[in-house]
């Protein structure tokens, strides 16, 4: 990601953020071209002296998807964030999207059937696929779907 600020502030990127980032890389198959941003803090009560309370950016992949996010470490979000895609024939979202267990799918595809599809399988089920294919892709020399590498700031 990006170097360090000036200020020397540590951003959201070092926690929430990436997993918006995570999510659009894997929906799109892209890595975002460009990506413009910006922070706020409104609740001034010293929990957010060393970090901005919340954080919004832009993304925009070279196909020209764009894609719009934001994080909070102040705010409600429900327990575990959500995506939504819309697109020229439909829609796909995922509330909760980002914790362990109990996300769920809908989509609606035009001229289509709906998807509503509830994650049935309960904490660790997810961590240990997830465990599983990196193995797996130790094991086969091979590149895992969202390698951490490029989440460092050391892309390809």
């Amino acid at each position: 990601m990006a170097a360090e600020p000036e200020d020397g502030r540590r951003r959201p990127v070092d926690g929430r953020r990436i997993y918006s980032l995570n999510a659009c890389r894997y929906l799109t198959g892209e890595e975002p071209g460009e990506i413009k941003a910006n922070s706020s803090t409104i609740d001034h009560d010293g929990r957010f002296d060393e970090v901005e309370e919340n954080d919004g950016w832009t993304m925009k992949f070279p196909s020209g998807i764009l894609a719009s996010c934001t994080t909070t470490y102040g705010g409600d979000t429900g327990g575990g964030g959500f995506f939504k895609v819309h697109g020229s024939k439909g829609w796909l979202a995922m509330e909760p999207a980002f914790p362990y267990q109990g996300k769920h799918l809908t989509a609606h595809i035009a001229g289509g059937q709906d998807i509503d599809e509830p994650e049935p399988d309960k904490d660790p089920w997810d961590f240990v696929r997830q465990a599983d294919h990196l193995a797996e892709c130790v094991w086969s020399n091979q590149e895992p779907k969202t390698p951490g590498k490029r989440d460092c700031g050391t892309s390809n």
